[in-house]
């Protein structure tokens, strides 16, 4: 990389840890007024920085500048789409529900907003973090403790009636029309996080045993990602077969093909991100990541599919 070019990423890079420390910052700090209008801002721009750093390593500085001119750059929606070009990537919907959130008038925005937007925040920051790791071999845990990344906050539901009392009717409208929209987006995987901790008393077929120690140093805590796989992972094999054909002609993609793309990219029923085991009725089902990496790879790799054979078939020998 040129020195010039070496020097504007790491400009970039370092402006964009900037943004994102001082957003979390202002979330974390519970006397803040405007938490999530400066919140939502600062992350924006942390994000639009780092894209426009990737940008630059792909492509050279000129991808930035709207019509070659240096005073002007591209915006944020078009560099989000040049960084992710799939529509149904979840970091892009996540990071778009964020910059929508930004571009809200003020006077729309109020304290109930950080309660309702709450796992969308929290699944971006994630997102963010694994964006400067993959991308830049860059560690946001050296400017920031790992327990720093988490929000701090304490959801609870949002008592629609005392707060109607507290705002005009069109912010009320628009607040229930927004709380609507994200009620649906919590089902699309990884736009949202959300976190519970549950703890059963089994008397048969326990999966694990424990005791109560009151002298412990630390307390144990067994934390289960608990998954809708109606929600989740969606897809029988059939379904993913038919969307295949769909997209790139009847034909392109049938069960044995499906097993060596599998096989190829190492998923097997273990493999949670992609694959969901019913034990009951001894059958699996795929996620929407699953069909995803399937599309893209079939599409941006030569002779895919072919290749997945070719190696599944020497396995198999």
């Amino acid at each position: 990389m040129a020195s010039d070019k070496k020097l504007l990423v790491e400009r970039l890079i370092d402006k964009s840890k900037e943004a994102f420390i001082f957003a979390i910052e202002i979330i974390n700090r519970p006397t803040a007024k405007h938490r999530t209008e400066n919140f939502v801002f600062n992350l924006c721009n942390a994000w639009e920085l780092a894209m426009k750093a990737k940008l630059i390593i792909e492509n050279g500085e000129a991808i930035i500048y709207l019509d070659h001119k240096k005073d002007r750059t591209i915006s944020f929606q078009k560099c989000l789409d040049l960084v992710f070009t799939d529509y149904m990537n979840p970091v892009k919907r996540n990071i778009e529900v964020i910059q929508k959130l930004r571009n809200k008038s003020t006077h729309f925005i109020t304290p109930e907003y950080d309660d309702l937007y709450l796992s969308v925040y929290q699944a971006n920051v994630i997102y963010f973090a694994d964006f400067l790791k993959k991308e830049f071999n860059v560690d946001i845990n050296n400017d920031l403790p790992s327990n720093f990344l988490t929000i701090a906050a304490n959801p609870k539901a949002i008592d629609d009636i005392r707060f109607i009392e507290r705002v005009d009717a069109k912010t009320f409208e628009t607040f229930l029309k927004e709380k609507k929209e994200l009620k649906k987006l919590e089902i699309s995987e990884g736009i949202c996080v959300s976190f519970e901790v549950r703890m059963k008393n089994v008397k048969k077929n326990e999966d694990f045993t424990y005791r109560i120690d009151p002298n412990a140093d630390l307390p144990a805590q067994i934390i289960e990602r608990v998954m809708d796989p109606s929600n989740s992972h969606p897809y029988r094999m059939r379904d993913i077969i038919k969307h295949i054909d769909s997209k790139f002609g009847v034909g392109t993609i049938n069960q044995y093909s499906f097993r060596a793309i599998k096989y190829y990219e190492n998923i097997d029923d273990s493999t949670s991100e992609f694959v969901y085991y019913h034990k009951q009725s001894n059958s699996k089902t795929y996620s929407q990541k699953f069909l995803n990496l399937l599309i893209k790879n079939i599409s941006d790799i030569p002779n895919y599919i072919e290749s997945a054979i070719s190696k599944y078939k020497e396995e198999k020998k």
